[in-house]
């Protein structure tokens, strides 16, 4: 949150709004990656992908 801050030291909400929102994009789009994975693939390769 700090870097969007300094990114935007003016207007500082809209700042940690940026943030917010940007992290709650990162999950829905996770998820959905994570859910072709599973189609294609199995929940295997979620582990696999995680382990490295």
């Amino acid at each position: 949150m700090l870097y969007f801050q300094d990114l935007m030291p003016e207007k500082i909400g809209s700042a940690t709004t940026l943030y917010a929102n940007t992290s709650r994009v990162g999950w829905i789009i996770a998820g959905s990656v994570d859910g072709v994975m599973v189609e294609i693939w199995s929940y295997h390769a979620l582990f696999w992908l995680a382990i490295g």
